[in-house]
């Protein structure tokens, strides 16, 4: 289980660090083309926006994931846990 942690971890910095190469990318060739400062910031502050939306977006799907796993990893501890605590009792013959 843990190896899958390391490995989505990995997956996420790659993709961390390809958007974040993709806007300073994008807010270079901004900055290099001859525009007025005014249709420049306007360009810059939309492609921000569009950028945070796509992090929040991806942050909020990597979130509802870990939480999934989360969930399931305590019901089985719950399960297993309740299963050994009444496995004395089942030996007894108390309950079947």
């Amino acid at each position: 289980m843990q190896e899958r942690y390391v490995t989505e971890t990995s997956e996420n910095s790659i993709t961390a660090a390809f958007w974040a190469g993709v806007m300073v990318g994008i807010i270079a060739g901004l900055m290099l083309t001859p525009q007025a400062g005014a249709e420049l910031r306007k360009l810059v502050k939309d492609y921000t926006a569009k950028a945070l939306d796509d992090v929040m977006e991806t942050s909020m799907r990597a979130a509802r994931t870990y939480v999934d796993v989360i969930v399931q990893r305590g019901k089985d501890y719950i399960e297993s846990s309740v299963e050994n605590a009444l496995e004395p009792v089942k030996n007894v013959g108390l309950l079947r």
